[in-house]
């Protein structure tokens, strides 16, 4: 950290002025859509855009994820929320839940409708 704080730092060659740092990715609120099987990060909250049809899952124990990969195969669509690890979520209705997982399963429709919403630690506004 500078004498000016964690937002600035001296101005390069004249140390009597400051100019802002470039701030980490967790400086802004942010969004994602998560690709299906694949862990990711835990969002503050997830946005369902439309409704889920059945065969949906989300994943929430990261000590549990690496045995639901390995069972579910990779590429092996036809594996959705009942692969180790899942808990279903059949006809999730649009709207945003205060939900926290770390993977999602179900097709590709399905998984495009939902969104991991990240809250800068700012909270300065956004979504």
């Amino acid at each position: 950290m500078s004498q000016f704080g964690g937002l600035y730092k001296p101005r390069t060659g004249d140390t009597t002025k400051q100019e802002p740092v470039a701030l980490s990715e967790n400086a802004y609120d942010r969004i994602k859509t998560p690709v299906a099987f694949t862990k990711i990060k835990s969002p503050n909250y997830i946005i369902v855009t439309a409704d889920v049809s059945a065969d949906f899952g989300l994943h929430f124990n990261p000590t549990t994820f690496e045995a639901s990969a390995t069972a579910e195969k990779p590429g092996d669509t036809t594996i959705y929320s009942g692969s180790a690890g899942y808990d279903s979520f059949n006809t999730l209705k649009a709207g945003t839940y205060n939900l926290h997982p770390i993977a999602l399963s179900g097709s590709a429709a399905d998984v495009a409708k939902v969104t991991f919403v990240y809250k800068s630690g700012l909270a300065t506004g956004g979504f």
